[in-house]
């Protein structure tokens, strides 16, 4: 279930109401009113709409208060609350926890020690879950399995609630409001259960007048929460808990309206309930509220469900009746149910411009074009000439067929031909062959059968006809039927053509037939000449067998042919065929017709009316088309083409009984899906494009509203809202109150397009404004070297004069060395690389090498151990008393070495002695890039065996997941993100080759979308599957890794340093120079990465 903001009013029945009405002072609230809150956010809602009543409401009234919950310490905090006349009181809780809960799922809950039947429902891995005091956290599962643990002793206090609220009514009327959230594991797990048993108890005391109604909380009023928004895992299991209770309250809130006797089952320990009723009578829906700010707190939505429920219980009247009299009761209003669906919103104030009016055109726009492909079928079209072939072809390879010529037809009773041996030449000559004799017994006999087989042939044809044409009517309408059929004056036929001229030609060679004496008189003409001679030479003989076999058979078949279409001719086949077809159409055209002009006249009038609307509201727009110019592609008009379809074809029946028939839903359905496309914020750039200067495009549209910031997009939007500013002035010159507000949303909601973005930028920049010290201090004197006294001096390898001095050795080929430098000789005899250069050097690294930045880098100064553990431990069960036991927990060691790289670059002597040249920059930035290549194809490939392990590696690097033997899909990617474990998919992103990338974005998911989400800002990656993509050009192009990289250990191994090559390159006139290093890296845990190896071409 969708809702977005053009559906607002399709699922509203309260948009008139007006909440603050005064309540009539003779009678106050309007009792009778049973409310119940599941876990806690319902329980909340409960809880304060007692608190809003208390000293208002009196026993008389029979406003009722009941929770249902699994959280020990939340509800003994609101009995403690209750003492203070702020919460529920200990009559009014029902708790659904038992102390056998620790137990229960110790052998799986088949084996459980409570019941079979406990929970049949639950699969038989479900894990062993310790079930505390403190709630299902989050499991929905675990909420039903509570209920249904609990169910035979707290049903009856449930009972004894609805026993006691129905008594209190002096009406005997009763109404039933159930409070949940739908994202948490007790309110999500129980309410279906629940209401269940609420109905079912209603049902078996016989009570009439009793309503349930709902109010739901959706997963978004949590939003404010920081703790929830802030947790990936924790947020996206409260989303699913919210869809998938959703789901199943939607599929019960229709259950009645099911084809099939569907019925609720609920079964206990003792106790088995099977009902077929609707859930709810009433479903409200409640989302989370935003504001400049951000989410308003979910307790400030708390209270404002409660005020609303206030409101149910008062004696409110909405509207105005008949003659004066006081419309509807609010309560209800709620209950009442419409057109409008099953469920409810509480409507807000919103623009004021003319959104369905605007979507009413869009929709005509699209329809135009379906509406002329479905009356239009081409004589030509490839589907309709297969059609008409596989109907007729038979027919007429028949009728073209000359005497004499095999029959090929779909009937019974053709003599087969193959059945007849030939005669010997002997046999011939004495005229006792008995060839002839046989086939005439057989032609006899067929002729007696002929006015069978003829029908039976012509059932066939229809058969078939009827066959193509109902898979014509579901693909292509009733219209197409009427083309393919062909008959003239009907539908777009002008003249008979299509099947109608099909069968004219077929009846013409019918007519035009022949029958024919000639093989007859063949045989005759054998038989004379083998009487009056004697062939001796057997190739003779064999002739005249041949010839007289074969003249014999051509003589059946004729015959036979003869009385097929004698047959045909007599029976009037293909005059019966012509009127059935011709009273198929007449009738598609009868039901069809008024219709099928009632639609477009409907959609023509909507359009008609909303260009009246906005050219009045909006009369200084560019244009009067809202959709952007490149919208209306044969995609979205084939969609809709489909959805009139199956609306003509589903409905054949409907039409014909003058039965309602569903327009208003499949019609919002199809468009639905159709205006979908134009993405968020849809109302908004549909008057953009009205307003722009010209009539952009889908991407232009999308390009105004992907940033926070657009001009082109402000300046429109202000235009559209001083546009409605001068279509609302009275006469005067002045805005309504009303109006004045409305441009007031409008000013503002034109503003706050990406608030939520620059919000979280300012608050960015605010914090790292505040991380700033309030000055810079001064740490040297220029030019001296000196610290100042409040900053300790640098030493050694930090110091500057030693960065001055290797920048004077590089220079001077090393011949200048000071004796700062001297405490920075390694091992080799090089010079240490000065402390503000290695820094750079790392971040040169770190830009050019993706594991740099991806793994966890160690620095240390010799072997660095990692302790690993090798076993899990496990948990087990003692009798009271009893000796503890202790596992062996074991660990594993991983060793990061230490391997070393050297990167060697050559300079000019001329460049090395120019003061202008910057050597530093050239060198760091050379040896950076040269090291990080180095070692990113170390990182990735590397044998471990003098460099480092690589995450490819066959042995020691990530797991291999799958090897596929053909080509790549997308569901093989889905496959690798699954077979990494849930911890590490939190922070998991992939790493491949460009090559592949090239393979991946050529791949779709069932519903036609690329699985590549490319980054359209700067500094957001792209993304597949909703994950980041790192590419390198080391990655092997046979294989994927997908994990989380921070596995991935690279060890540093203490400083790089520097060394010069005097001789190497001395007579290029050319100096070079070597950086060394030393670093290892390794995967410590290979489950944390897992490899998709690819097929090898």
């Amino acid at each position: 279930m969708i809702l977005i903001d053009t559906q607002k009013e399709e699922f509203t029945k309260l948009k008139d109401i007006r909440i603050f009405e005064k309540l009539d002072n003779e009678q106050r609230y309007n009792g009778d009113l049973l409310v119940i809150g599941l876990g806690g956010m319902g329980s909340q809602v409960v809880c304060d709409m007692k608190g809003m009543l208390m000293g208002e409401i009196t026993p008389d009234d029979n406003i009722q208060y009941l929770m249902v919950d699994s959280d020990i310490p939340a509800m003994e905090n609101m009995i403690e609350a209750s003492r203070d006349g702020i919460g529920l009181n200990a009559t009014e809780i029902i708790s659904i926890y038992r102390p056998n809960l620790e137990n229960l799922l110790v052998k799986g809950i088949k084996e459980n020690p409570v019941h079979p039947n406990l929970a049949n429902w639950m699969r038989e891995d479900f894990p062993q879950i310790n079930i505390d005091t403190d709630g299902a956290k989050g499991n929905r599962q675990i909420g039903r399995l509570m209920f249904s643990n609990a169910y035979e002793d707290m049903r009856v206090l449930l009972f004894d609630k609805l026993e006691e609220a129905h008594t209190r009514s002096k009406s005997g009327k009763l109404d039933i409001i159930i409070v949940s959230g739908v994202a948490g594991g007790t309110s999500g797990g129980i309410l279906t259960d629940l209401t269940y048993n609420i109905r079912a108890y209603i049902r078996s005391k016989k009570w009439n007048d009793v309503r349930v109604g709902a109010c739901l909380l959706m997963p978004d009023v949590l939003y404010s929460k920081r703790e929830i928004v802030s947790n990936p895992d924790l947020l996206a299991n409260l989303n699913a808990n919210g869809y998938a209770t959703l789901k199943e309250v939607d599929y019960y809130m229709r259950l009645t309206s099911k084809d099939k006797d569907e019925r609720y089952i609920f079964e206990s320990t003792t106790h088995k309930l099977t009902i077929r009723e609707n859930i709810f009578d009433a479903c409200l829906l409640i989302s989370g509220k935003k504001d400049e700010q951000g989410y308003i707190p979910d307790g400030v939505i708390y209270s404002d469900v409660a005020y609303f429920l206030t409101k149910l219980a008062s004696v409110k009247h909405v509207g105005q009746g008949g003659d004066g009299e006081k419309g509807k009761l609010l309560r209800d209003v709620f209950f009442d149910m419409d057109d409008r669906g099953y469920y409810k919103i509480i409507n807000e104030s919103d623009y004021k411009i003319p959104i369905k009016q605007i979507e009413n055109i869009c929709e005509y726009e699209i329809f135009a074009e379906a509406y002329k492909k479905l009356h239009e079928l081409s004589e030509d079209d490839p589907q309709a000439k297969e059609s008409r072939q596989k109907v007729f072809g038979e027919l007429d390879a028949f009728l073209t067929g000359k005497p004499g010529d095999e029959i090929k037809l779909s009937v019974n009773g053709i003599i087969p031909i193959k059945q007849f041996e030939k005669p010997v030449y002997k046999m011939i000559k004495k005229n006792q062959d008995g060839l002839r004799e046989n086939m005439g017994r057989q032609l006899t006999s067929m002729k007696d059968r002929i006015p069978i087989m003829i029908k039976s042939l012509k059932n066939h044809v229809l058969d078939t006809l009827n066959a193509e044409l109902e898979w014509f009517m579901q693909k292509k309408g009733p219209y197409a039927v009427m083309d393919i059929i062909g008959c003239g004056g009907i539908g777009s036929s002008e003249k008979d053509r299509g099947m109608i001229s099909d069968i004219d030609r077929l009846s013409g060679l019918m007519k035009q037939y022949q029958p024919t004496g000639e093989y007859s008189r063949i045989i005759e003409s054998i038989k004379d000449i083998v009487a009056k001679r004697f062939f001796t030479f057997p190739s003779a003989k064999r002739e005249t067998e041949n010839g007289y076999y074969d003249a014999c058979i051509k003589e059946c078949l004729t015959l036979q042919r003869n009385m097929l279409i004698e047959g045909m001719s007599d029976q009037d086949m293909f005059g019966d065929i012509t009127r059935f077809l011709r009273a198929k159409a007449e009738r598609l055209e009868e039901l069809y017709a008024q219709f099928n002009e009632d639609l477009k006249n409907a959609v023509e009038d909507l359009a008609a009316n909303g260009k009246r609307i906005t050219g009045f509201l909006l009369k200084d727009a560019k244009q009067q088309e809202y959709l952007p110019s490149d919208y209306i592609t044969q995609d979205r008009v084939d969609e809709l083409y489909k959805g009139i379809v199956k609306l003509l074809a589903d409905n054949e029946s409907n039409i014909d009984n003058g039965r309602i028939v569903p327009v208003k839903q499949e019609m919002e359905r199809v468009y639905k899906n159709i205006l979908i496309g134009v993405g968020m914020y849809a109302p908004e750039k549909m008057i953009s494009v009205a307003f722009a200067d010209k009539r952009p495009t889908l991407a232009e549209l999308n390009m105004m509203f992907v940033s926070p910031t657009n001009e082109t997009r402000a300046e429109i939007m202000d235009r559209a809202a001083k546009a409605f500013v001068e279509t609302k002035r009275d006469k005067d010159g002045l805005l309504s109150e009303e109006d004045a507000k409305t441009y007031a949303q409008m000013e503002k909601k034109v503003q706050d397009y990406g608030a939520e973005i620059e919000r979280m930028e300012a608050m960015s920049a605010m914090e790292a404004q505040l991380n700033k010290p309030t000055s810079s201090p001064i740490t040297e004197k220029p030019m001296n070297g000196k610290s100042t006294a409040d900053e300790k001096p640098k030493t050694g390898r930090a110091s500057d004069a030693y960065r001055t001095g290797m920048l004077t050795a590089l220079r001077s080929n090393f011949h200048q060395v000071s004796d700062v430098l001297r405490e920075g000789v390694d091992a080799d005899g090089g010079y240490l690389v000065p402390e503000e250069y290695d820094s750079r050097l790392i971040q040169t690294l770190s830009e050019e090498n993706i594991m740099r930045k991806l793994g966890h880098t160690i620095t240390t100064s010799g072997e660095h151990k990692i302790n690993i553990a090798a076993t899990a431990p496990a948990a087990a069960w003692i009798e009271e008393g009893g000796a503890l036991s202790f596992g062996d927990a074991t660990f594993a060691q991983i060793l990061l070495d230490a391997h070393k790289l050297h990167v060697a670059i050559k300079v000019t002597e001329e460049l090395l002695y120019d003061n202008a040249f910057k050597l530093e920059d050239y060198i760091l930035t050379e040896f950076g890039k040269a090291l990080a290549n180095a070692e990113e194809d170390a990182f990735l490939n590397g044998t471990g065996v003098g460099q480092p392990l690589g995450l490819f590696a066959e042995t020691g690097g990530g797991h291999v997941a799958e090897t596929l033997t053909a080509a790549l899909k997308s569901d093989d990617l889905i496959t690798l993100i699954h077979a990494l474990k849930r911890p590490y998919r939190k922070s998991a992103s992939f790493i491949m080759n460009d090559k592949t990338i090239a393979q991946i974005r050529k791949l779709k998911d069932n519903n036609g979308a690329y699985i590549w989400q490319p980054s359209y800002q700067a500094g957001e990656p792209d993304r597949i599957l909703g994950y980041t993509v790192h590419t390198s050009a080391y990655a092997p192009e046979n294989a994927i890794a997908f994990g989380d990289y921070s596995y991935y250990n690279i060890g540093d191994r203490g400083t790089r340093s520097f060394k010069q090559l005097n001789e190497l390159f001395a007579g290029n006139g050319m100096i070079g120079f070597v950086a060394k290093e030393r670093v290892d890296g390794k995967l410590i845990l290979p489950e944390a990465v897992q490899i998709l190896k690819l097929k090898t071409e």
